[in-house]
């Protein structure tokens, strides 16, 4: 094959992996933005901010199990027990954060997507809550696997 096709290839893949997120509801989104904390559990919320890699989907997994999918703009929440705890995601070179929550704490985590290869990589930064929360703000709860 002529190599004058793989820009239109690339193109081509990137956008077929452009899909919709589904969304939770605006109530659940709402209660998510009220940074509610509960004295056995620790809350968890992985954002992405809409410039890095927005429209491509990134799977997300948290010990293991799939959280959900982000673009750009969304965030997930769930509840977790106290202990240690790896968010995953599967992209063109799956990365990985350790963390560990705190009864009555909430941690926060952002995730960023830039090109790769073929696809999206994925990168996580924890954040401080002040900027979790500023960020999170400005995001839509995606439904989660949990």
């Amino acid at each position: 094959m002529s190599t004058r096709f793989l820009p239109s290839l690339a193109a081509l893949a990137l956008a077929c992996s452009c899909t919709y997120v589904p969304r939770a509801s605006p109530e659940e989104d709402a209660r998510a933005k009220t940074f509610t904390t509960r004295p056995d559990m620790c809350g968890v919320y992985v954002y992405r901010e809409g410039s890095d890699g927005g429209s491509t989907e990134l799977e997300v997994l948290l010990d293991g199990r799939v959280l959900g999918r982000s673009s750009g703009g969304d965030f997930l929440f769930t509840w977790v027990q106290p202990g240690s705890h790896t968010l995953e995601s599967r992209s063109d070179g799956d990365m990985q954060i350790s963390f560990d929550a705190a009864k009555g704490g909430l941690v926060f985590v952002r995730q960023e997507g830039t090109m790769g290869y073929w696809t999206i990589a994925s990168k996580f930064l924890r954040v401080s809550e002040e900027e979790g929360k500023r960020a999170v703000q400005k995001c839509v709860l995606v439904a989660s696997g949990f």
